[in-house]
């Protein structure tokens, strides 16, 4: 019997201490986690080490943060898990929008492995939109190379573009890039779009 998978969209564990650091640089008041994945880890730790820093420093909890997930079985669960101060379920492109009409603005975007999920049109139009809603910087990661996710459910996890910190350094000014390697042993990068 195949086994099928009903959830997708986790950031790599090693992805995530570095995104917290440059959180911290960053010095957001809030941030917007686009594609916050099946357990909204990204948001958890950026609420207990850049979130801690300000009760520290200032004894309040002033980080909010937002997410924003497409797969509604993914939205749903983490939604139940208060990571958030709000978790939208929508498409990326068609919030971002909206939060430009809004003008709206995040101090800061994180944009953990979502980029390659969308055709390279749109993960253009992705970028360009969250450049707008950032008022400092988009933090980003996103693996070298294409896979498919056989047997998963969610239609928005097969990788549609492949991306290199210099394919984006052609239209955006960008971090030195941090090379990792995800648990199956794919390479990946891990830069800042600094506004």
């Amino acid at each position: 019997m195949e086994k099928t998978i009903d959830i997708g969209g986790t950031s790599d564990a090693g992805d995530i201490p570095i995104f917290v650091e440059f959180a911290k640089i960053l010095n957001p008041k809030n941030i917007l986690d686009i594609g916050c994945g099946c357990f909204g880890k990204t948001g958890y730790l950026l609420r207990q080490y850049v979130e801690h820093k300000f009760r520290h420093l200032y004894g309040v909890n002033y980080l909010k943060i937002d997410a924003v997930e497409a797969y509604n079985k993914n939205a749903a669960f983490v939604k139940s898990l208060n990571l958030y101060d709000n978790v939208f379920n929508l498409e990326a492109i068609s919030f971002l929008k909206e939060k430009i009409v809004s003008l709206e603005k995040y101090d800061i975007v994180v944009c953990s492995h979502i980029l390659e999920h969308h055709t390279e049109e749109d993960a253009w139009l992705l970028l360009e939109l969250m450049y707008e809603v950032c008022s400092k910087g988009i933090i980003l990661a996103c693996p070298y190379g294409l896979y498919k996710f056989e047997g998963n459910l969610n239609p928005y996890q097969d990788h549609r573009s492949t991306w290199t910190p210099d394919k984006i350094s052609i239209k955006y000014p960008i971090t030195t890039p941090v090379i990792t390697r995800n648990n199956t042993g794919h390479e990946e990068f891990i830069i800042v779009i600094p506004k």
